[in-house]
C-alpha cells in the first residue's frame, strides 16, 4: 500500500515539475524607444511582460537607445540592447532576469549572488524625499533621523534591515522592532537600504533638519533559492550578548513537515538542540532538563498556562498570524522571570492598515484562516485568526469500536485591534479564546480552554526613550468527566490570572541599552470541584480551594557594547510573593512526617489576609567577547525563581493537572543557570555553528510519593516531596541558512538528574542517591533539511532520534495470602526502547508571481514515514503463572499522510 502511494506521489512530482518546466511560453517584443536610458528600456520591457529585470546600478551604461521593435523575441531585444555594453542577462525560470557583466555571468554565481546586491526596475526612485524641518536644532551639526523600516504588505517591522550613505561611509542597523536611527548633515543623500529578503531600495534625500522617516520594503517578487543565494545574512547569532537564544522565521516552519499537515510551532521548537518532550501525545515541551511547567510562555506578551491542543498534537498559536518566535533558554533577561528553564515569546503581526488581505489552509482534519486590514487607513487595523479540526471522520474509519465511538476536537480564535494615535503612541487590543474536547468512547473524556486580553501602549517619548505598558488578564479551565452510570461525574480545575507590566527602553546610542520596570501579577487559583455530570447522577459535590498569591518584581537591565571585542548585559531582578486567602492552612506536628494523622490544627485566612511571603534577587549577567568577525565565546549566569508548578504525576500532562501555587508547605523553587559557548560563522554567515555546555542547579523542586492522590486532595502538601535537582549537557549545532538545499542538524548530549532526601523514610526516594527525572533523555538528534527544487517546489524532511525516557518497572512480585503484591525496581532505573521518526512533505506552489493578488499552494506530507511504531509507554500484565510480562504501548504506530491547500489574497 504505502509502495503504491509513494509512487504515485513520485509520478505526480515528476509530472507536475515537467509541466511548470514546460510552460515558458516564449515573449514578443513590439516598442519603440527614442533616447531613453537602458534602466528606462528595461522598465517599459518590464512592464510589457511582466518580467522583473535585476541589476547592478554600476553595470549600466550612461549612454541612450532610440530603438524599435515589432513581434520580436525578447531575448534578441536584450541582445541587442546589451551587446555595446558588454552586458548579458540570466533567466530565471519565466518571470526573472538578472542583468551583469558577461565575465561575471560566466563565473560561479551560485555562490556570489545575493537578490539584495541589485537592483529592481521601479524599485529606486527618482524623486527627492525632503526630510526634517529646518527650524528643529542640530546635534553637533549633524540632524538626528529615526523611523522604521516596515514591509510594505503588512506593515510588519523589518529586523536587521541595513541603511548605508555610501558617500559619508556611516549607516545604520534597524533593531528586532524595526526602528533605526541616523546622524546626517544637511544636505542632499542617496541612502541605499537593504534587508534580505526584499528588494533592494535606493532613495535620494534631502535632509532639512531632524525628523522622521519610515521605509517602506517590498518583498522579492520571487525566491531565487534554486539558482541565486541571499548574501548578508545577520550575523546575529555571533555578535549578540545573549547566549541559548534561537529565533524561528514563520518561512522556516512553513517549509516542515506537518502532523496531518497543521503548521506547529512547538513540534518545530522540537528540532532544535536543547529541547524535547517526553513523547507524541504529549502537551508542553523540557528545555534543557526542565518540566513543562518551568517554560514561560508569553503571546504578545501575555502568559500562556496551556500551550496544547488536542493532548499535545497540537499547539496553541496559530501560523499565519505570528510575526516571530523568540527561545531564551541559556540567559533570560532581568525583564522577565517567574520560570526557571526557558522563555518562549511568541509575538503576534499587527493588522494591515493599508489594504485588505486574507490567507488561510484547507486540511484533512483541520482548516485556518487569517483576516486582516485597516478599519481606518494608516491609523487603525484588525487582524483576525481561526482554527478549527474535524477529524472525527478519521476515527470512524479505524477498526477498534472504541476509537470509533470516540470524538476529538479543537478551535481558537485571535483578534487583534492596532491603533496608531500617531508617530509616537500606538495602542493595541487583543484576545483569545480556544476549546479542546476529547472523549474516549462512552469511558472517559476532558475539556479544556483558554481565555486570554491583553491591551499594549507603546510611546516613544523621544529618539532615546520610549516604554511599553501592557495588561493582560489570562483564565485556564479544563475538565474530566465520566459520562456514564449512576456515578457520571465532572471534575474542574484551572488558575487565572492578572498582569500589569511598565517597561522603559533608554538607548543613548546603538552600543547601549537600558531595560527598567515593574510587573505585577495576581493569581487566583479556580477552586478544583466535582459534581454530577451535566446535573446527572448522585455524586456528591466538593470543593478544595488552591489559593491566591500576588508576585511583585521591579528589575533593570543594562546591555553595552564595550568595544567592537567585548559586550556585556548585566541585570537585576527583585522578586516579592505573597501567599493570599482566602485559605485554610494546616498545622502539623513538628519532628514527625507530614501525614494527614499528624495535622494538629488548621487557620482559616479571610480573602486578602497575608499568609506566607517569599523573595529575593535574581541577579543575570552574560557576555560576548569577539574572536575575530566571524567567531564568539559568551558566558552567562542567572538565578530565577518559580512560584506556581504544575502538579502532575504521569509521564505526560493531562488537561486536569493542577495549577498550585506556593504556600506555607510548598516553597518556590530556585535555579541557578551557568552556560558557556561557541559560535562561528562561515562563507558570509551562510553557515552557522555552535557548540553550548550549560549546568543548573534546582533546590526545592517537586516531586511525589508513591502512588501519590493529587485530585481533590485539601491535604496535597502530604503528598508531594521537596528535593534538589541538577541538569547539565552540551548541545552541537549546525545551520545553512540559504541555498537550494538549507536546514540545520543538532545534537544534544543532556542529563537531568533528581535527588530527594527527607528527614523521615517517607520522604525519601531510592535511599537517597541521585535517579533520572522522567523526562530525562541524555542522546537526541535532530536533522531538518529544506530542498528548494525550483521555483514552485519545494521538499523537506525531519528526522529525529532520542534516548527512551526512564521508567520505574515491577521486578517480580510475592503474594502475601491472596494478595498479589508486584515489587517494583527503584524510581526511574530502566527505559523505555529509543524513540526515532522520519517526515517528509512536498509543497508546489501553483502561482507564479508573489507579488499577484492570488497565491496558492499545495502541500503534501507524510508522518512517520516508515511505520516506526515508538513506545509511549510500557506497561505489565501477569500471564498464567502470575509473572509480569511487558508490552509497549505506542500512540501512533502508522504513516500519517495529509494533503493541505494553502491560499492567500
Amino acid at each position: 500500500m504505502i509502495r503504491k502511494l509513494l509512487l504515485s506521489f513520485f509520478i505526480f512530482i515528476s509530472i507536475q515539475s515537467h509541466l511548470f518546466s514546460q510552460s515558458n511560453p516564449e515573449k514578443r517584443i513590439t516598442a519603440t524607444f527614442t533616447s531613453q536610458s537602458l534602466s528606462e528600456v528595461l522598465n517599459g520591457l518590464s512592464f510589457q511582460t511582466g518580467i522583473d529585470f535585476y541589476y547592478k546600478a554600476e553595470w549600466l551604461p550612461e549612454s541612450s537607445f532610440s530603438l524599435s521593435f515589432e513581434e520580436a523575441p525578447l531575448d534578441s531585444v536584450l541582445e541587442v540592447i546589451l551587446k555595446d555594453a558588454n552586458l548579458g542577462f540570466l533567466p530565471f525560470d519565466t518571470y526573472a532576469y538578472i542583468i551583469a557583466p558577461k565575465a561575471w555571468l560566466a563565473g560561479d554565481f551560485t555562490d556570489l549572488v545575493s537578490l539584495a546586491q541589485f537592483t529592481k526596475i521601479n524599485q529606486d526612485s527618482d524623486q527627492i524625499l525632503a526630510i526634517g524641518d529646518s527650524t528643529r536644532p542640530f546635534s553637533n551639526g549633524k540632524a538626528i533621523i529615526t523611523g522604521t523600516i516596515l514591509n510594505t504588505n503588512n506593515q510588519d517591522p523589518i529586523e536587521a534591515g541595513r541603511i548605508t550613505i555610501k558617500e559619508l561611509k556611516t549607516g545604520a542597523i534597524s533593531d528586532k522592532n524595526g526602528r533605526y536611527r541616523l546622524e546626517l548633515p544637511q544636505g542632499k543623500h542617496l541612502v541605499n537600504i537593504i534587508a534580505t529578503g526584499y528588494d533592494t531600495l535606493n532613495q535620494e534625500i534631502m535632509v532639512q533638519g531632524s525628523g522622521l522617516w519610515d521605509i517602506p520594503m517590498e518583498l522579492l517578487a520571487f525566491s531565487l533559492d534554486a539558482v541565486v543565494v541571499e548574501a548578508n545574512a545577520t550575523d546575529k547569532n555571533v555578535s549578540s550578548v545573549q547566549i541559548g537564544v534561537s529565533e524561528l522565521r514563520v518561512e522556516e516552519i512553513l517549509k516542515l513537515p506537518a502532523f496531518l499537515g497543521e503548521v506547529d510551532v512547538v513540534k518545530t521548537l522540537l528540532t532544535l538542540p536543547g529541547v524535547s518532550n517526553v513523547g507524541e501525545g504529549a502537551g508542553g515541551f523540557n528545555v534543557r532538563g526542565g518540566n513543562i511547567d518551568q517554560n514561560l510562555i508569553m503571546q504578545d506578551g501575555a502568559p500562556l498556562l496551556n500551550s496544547s491542543h488536542v493532548l499535545g498534537f497540537f499547539s496553541l498559536f496559530h501560523s499565519d498570524i505570528v510575526n516571530k518566535i523568540t527561545l531564551y533558554k541559556g540567559n533570560i533577561p532581568a525583564q522577565y522571570g517567574g520560570r526557571l528553564s526557558s522563555l518562549l515569546n511568541v509575538e503576534l503581526k499587527e493588522g494591515n492598515f493599508k489594504q485588505f488581505k486574507m490567507k488561510g489552509g484547507l486540511g484533512i482534519i483541520s482548516s485556518r484562516l487569517m483576516a486582516e486590514g485597516p478599519i481606518i487607513k494608516d491609523k487603525t487595523s484588525i487582524l483576525i485568526g481561526a482554527r478549527a479540526s474535524y477529524s472525527d471522520w478519521v476515527l470512524r474509519l479505524v477498526k477498534n469500536t472504541d476509537l470509533r465511538q470516540s470524538s476529538v476536537s479543537f478551535s481558537d480564535l485571535n483578534v487583534k485591534l492596532t491603533h496608531r494615535i500617531n508617530q509616537n503612541h500606538i495602542l493595541s487590543l487583543s484576545g483569545y479564546n480556544s476549546r479542546d474536547f476529547f472523549r474516549y468512547s462512552d469511558q472517559f473524556g476532558y475539556t479544556w480552554g483558554t481565555q486570554l486580553a491583553n491591551f499594549r501602549w507603546v510611546h516613544i517619548l523621544n529618539n532615546q526613550f520610549s516604554g511599553t505598558l501592557s495588561a493582560s488578564a489570562g483564565r485556564y479551565q479544563s475538565s474530566f468527566f465520566d459520562p456514564e452510570g449512576f456515578d457520571a461525574f465532572e471534575l474542574k480545575n484551572g488558575m487565572q490570572y492578572t498582569k500589569v507590566k511598565q517597561n522603559f527602553i533608554y538607548t543613548p546610542n546603538s552600543r547601549h541599552e537600558l531595560q527598567f520596570g515593574g510587573e505585577w501579577l495576581f493569581y487566583q487559583g479556580i477552586p478544583e470541584s466535582t459534581g454530577p455530570y451535566q446535573g446527572m447522577g448522585d455524586v456528591i459535590t466538593e470543593e478544595v480551594d488552591k489559593g491566591h498569591a500576588h508576585e511583585l518584581s521591579v528589575y533593570i537591565n543594562d546591555e553595552i557594547t564595550i568595544n567592537p571585542i567585548l559586550a556585556i548585559s548585566v541585570g537585576l531582578r527583585y522578586t516579592r510573593w505573597l501567599h493570599t486567602g482566602p485559605r485554610e492552612v494546616f498545622e502539623y506536628a513538628p519532628g514527625q512526617p507530614r501525614e494527614t494523622r499528624n495535622i494538629i490544627g488548621s487557620r482559616t485566612y479571610k480573602p486578602g489576609e497575608l499568609i506566607k511571603t517569599y523573595g529575593g534577587l535574581e541577579p543575570r549577567i552574560s557576555m560576548r567577547v569577539n574572536l575575530n568577525e566571524t567567531s564568539s565565546v559568551k558566558l552567562s549566569y542567572n538565578r530565577l525563581r518559580q512560584y506556581i508548578h504544575l502538579i502532575s504525576n504521569t509521564s505526560a500532562s493531562t488537561p486536569v493537572d493542577i495549577w498550585q501555587v506556593s504556600n506555607t508547605h510548598i516553597p518556590p523553587q530556585t535555579a541557578d543557570n551557568f552556560s558557556i559557548g561557541y559560535f562561528k560563522n562561515f562563507q558570509q554567515n551562510r553557515w552557522e555553528t555552535s557548540i553550548e555546555l550549560y549546568y543548573k542547579n534546582i533546590i526545592d523542586v517537586v516531586d511525589y510519593k508513591d502512588l501519590p492522590t493529587l485530585l481533590l486532595n485539601p491535604y496535597l502538601e502530604t503528598e508531594l516531596l521537596s528535593g534538589k535537582g541538577r541538569a547539565y549537557g552540551t548541545e552541537l549545532s549546525i545551520k545553512k541558512n540559504y541555498g537550494q538545499l538549507s536546514g540545520w542538524m543538532s545534537y544534544t548530549y543532556a542529563r537531568t538528574l533528581r535527588k530527594v532526601a527527607g528527614t523521615f523514610p517517607q520522604e525519601i526516594i531510592n535511599q537517597g542517591a541521585w535517579f533520572p527525572a522522567p523526562f530525562d533523555k541524555p542522546h537526541t538528534l535532530n536533522m531538518v533539511l529544506t530542498y528548494q527544487a525550483n521555483k514552485r517546489s519545494t521538499l523537506s524532511a525531519n528526522f529525529t532520534y532520542s534516548t527512551g525516557r526512564p521508567i520505574t518497572i515491577p521486578l517480580g512480585n510475592y503474594t502475601i495470602g491472596n494478595t498479589i503484591i508486584p515489587h517494583y525496581s527503584l524510581r526511574n532505573q530502566f527505559r523505555i526502547p529509543d524513540y526515532h521518526r522520519l517526515d517528509f512533505s512536498y509543497t508546489l506552489d501553483t502561482y507564479a508571481i508573489r507579488k499577484q493578488r492570488y497565491q496558492d499552494s499545495w502541500t503534501f506530507s507524510i508522518y512517520n514515514l516508515y511505520f516506526r511504531k515508538n513506545a509511549f509507554s510500557v506497561f505489565f500484565q501477569t500471564d498464567d503463572r502470575q509473572r509480569p510480562r511487558a508490552y509497549r504501548l505506542a500512540v501512533l504506530g502508522t504513516a500519517f499522510p495529509a494533503l493541505t491547500y494553502n491560499f492567500r489574497f
